[in-house]
């Protein structure tokens, strides 16, 4: 990396160890209140940082890079949530490794706050026990939806679904 490069790369990093204190000092507050708690983040999208191949910066370009799209999700419960909720704690342990989507977050969080409504589907939360995987989509800065798991390990069936995306490997 050039030094000017680098010098944008130790800002980004320096936002992230940032955004961990801010997320440490909420869990810190939330944890002193000794309330039934779940604190959940999760950001709505990543950042290029010069990685390579194609040595790209930022996000939203006219092709996809994994670095834009693949996201954390954080979860941190309350001593008193994992004794009352038990069955949630296990299910996000065992889903943790599971493919998922940000689309589904919504699910997940009326999930665990017990939220029911029409269309509520539990399938659909990291949350549940009955999660289900399902296949999942990126829409572009154009507007096209373009198959994720297409990216991630290109498939006779997957024609068509790479349209200007960049190999996530």
């Amino acid at each position: 990396l050039t030094p000017a490069q680098q010098a944008i790369v130790d800002h980004y990093d320096n936002s992230i160890a940032y955004t961990d204190h801010v997320l440490a000092e909420v869990i810190e507050r939330v944890a002193a209140t000794r309330a039934r708690a779940v604190v959940v983040y999760a950001p709505d999208h990543g950042e290029n940082l010069f990685d390579l191949p194609a040595r790209r910066l930022g996000h939203g370009g006219p092709t996809l890079t994994r670095h834009e799209v693949e996201i954390p999700l954080i979860a941190w419960y309350s001593p008193a949530f994992r004794a009352e909720r038990p069955d949630r704690v296990a299910a996000l342990e065992r889903n943790r490794r599971q493919p998922a989507s940000a689309d589904d977050l919504f699910f997940a969080l009326a999930d665990l706050l017990d939220a029911g409504f029409e269309g509520m589907d539990p399938q659909l939360s990291l949350f549940s026990p009955t999660f289900a995987p399902r296949p999942r989509e990126v829409l572009t800065v154009d507007g096209a939806v373009v198959s994720y798991d297409c990216l991630r390990d290109p498939q006779p069936d997957c024609e068509g679904s790479q349209v200007r995306v960049a190999s996530l490997r």
